[in-house]
Formats: C-alpha cells, sequence, structure tokens
C-alpha cells in the first residue's frame, strides 16, 4: 500500500518576524499594479505663423484689442507716430494636416476708425482646436488703452494714459504713469494684479477680491481703510482712479 507523506516546512523565529515587517496592500483579486494616469495631449501638433502691422496715426487717442487666448504686451514709446503691432498666431490640432489646414481661420483684425484703432481677434467659435495669439504692441505712451481677452497674461510698461483691462483667466501687470484726472482699471477673474505707479500719483484707490491678498508700498494713502478683502483710500489729492479687483490672487501696488 501507498503512503503519500506531507512534508512541513517549518519556519524560523526570525523569518516569520521579517515577513510580520513587510507591509503588503492587497485590493482584490488582481494584485498586479494599478491603473496608471496619463495626461495625453488631444492637440499636439501646431501651425503657426507671425504677423506685423505699421499704422500710420491720423489723430487716434486711444486703442482697442479684442482677443481670447494668449499674451499681450503694449509698450509705450517716446515716439508720438510710432505704432506697431506684431505677433505670431498658432493653432494646436489633433494632426499636422489639420493644423495646417485651419491656421487660416485665425485671422488678426486692424480697423483704423477716427478716434481709435481697434485689433481684433478673428476665429471660429465652438471649435475643438485651440487657437491663440501673441501681441506686441507698441504705441505712443499717451494713448488710451483698453483690452478685452479671455486667457493669458497682459503686461503694460511705459505707459502714460488711462488704460483698462479685463480678462478672465491670467496675471496683469502693469507699470504704469497715472496722467493728472486719469484712471487705471484692471480686473481679472483668476489670477493677479501687480501695478506700479509714480508715487505722487493722485487718484481715489479702490482694491478689492474675494479671495488672496492685497499688499501695497511706498504710497502715501490718505483715508485708508483697510480689510481682509479690501483696501481704499486716497492718493494726493483724488483726482484721478486706480480701480483693481479680483476674485482669486493676489493684489500687489506699489509707488516707484
Amino acid at each position: 500500500m501507498d503512503t503519500k507523506r506531507k512534508k512541513t516546512m517549518k519556519l524560523s523565529p526570525l523569518f516569520l518576524l521579517i515577513l510580520a515587517a513587510c507591509d503588503y496592500d492587497v485590493t482584490g483579486p488582481d494584485l498586479g499594479p494599478g491603473p496608471i494616469d496619463i495626461d495625453v495631449d488631444p492637440h499636439p501638433y501646431q501651425a503657426s505663423a507671425q504677423f506685423s502691422f505699421d499704422v500710420a496715426l491720423a489723430g487716434q487717442t486711444t486703442v482697442r484689442l479684442k482677443g481670447f487666448n494668449g499674451k499681450v504686451q503694449f509698450t509705450g514709446s517716446d515716439d508720438p507716430m510710432a505704432f506697431q503691432v506684431s505677433g505670431e498666431r498658432r493653432i494646436r490640432s489633433e494632426s499636422q494636416e489639420d493644423a495646417d489646414a485651419h491656421l487660416s481661420m485665425l485671422q488678426i483684425r486692424l480697423e483704423e476708425g477716427p478716434d481709435e484703432v481697434l485689433i481684433e481677434t478673428e476665429q471660429p467659435q465652438n471649435d475643438p482646436r485651440n487657437y491663440e495669439v501673441e501681441y506686441t504692441v507698441s504705441l505712443p505712451r499717451h494713448m488710451k488703452v483698453y483690452v478685452k481677452s479671455i486667457n493669458g497674461e497682459v503686461f503694460l510698461e511705459g505707459m502714460a494714459g488711462d488704460a483698462y483691462v479685463d480678462l478672465v483667466n491670467g496675471k496683469i501687470e502693469a507699470d504704469l504713469t497715472l496722467p493728472p484726472g486719469g484712471t487705471v482699471d484692471l480686473f481679472t477673474t483668476n489670477g493677479g494684479i501687480d501695478l506700479k505707479i509714480q508715487r505722487e500719483a493722485s487718484a481715489r484707490f479702490e482694491a478689492t477680491l474675494s479671495n488672496g491678498i492685497i499688499s501695497t508700498s511706498n504710497l502715501d494713502f490718505h483715508e485708508q481703510v483697510v480689510t481682509s478683502r479690501s483696501v481704499t483710500g486716497r492718493l494726493g489729492d483724488g483726482a484721478g482712479l486706480v480701480k483693481l479687483a479680483l476674485v482669486n490672487g493676489e493684489i500687489r501696488a506699489q509707488g516707484r
């Protein structure tokens, strides 16, 4: 008669101690690695083209820019006739052929009126492709500037006229000289505002936000009121207006 013998392996106390010290994470019958999240760019292909326009000013005092996505840079010049618009238009798509074919759908419209120069991005609406225009505008520093865009950073440097910026997502940086009785009105929903103006500026000052921090430095305030969500007061005789507002982010205002 055959007899089956069972062999039993005895584990030493040291080996049992080592096993007890090991960490095991068993969440189900599949002991292999879990799913790995990988960010895949749905628009990995890009087509782009540069552009440049020279504008012969004929008494216009205002420039108005309407964009969608992309950085906007305004730089003031001492030349009263120097006005140039340059930059790059870009489209991202799921294939190079599609990006190349649709780049022509992204255009810049430049309209010269009697009082203002209009710069506007024209692009398809409700389109799955990504359209972006980066603007660089050089202009006489005393012109009034109006910027309205959705996504991107806005930079104003060396300007000495009224400045208005309405942005949804992005940062606004402005280094300006506030004219007598002038207005600086900067708004973004998500991002930040960084303003530098001359220390001797005269204006009513209003900075408000919903979530974030407001800081001011090197500015001589009168009748200043500070709360967790706002800073108000008067600079100089209060003849002009500085209005800074955002929902989420940081506001910084400083004199130079």
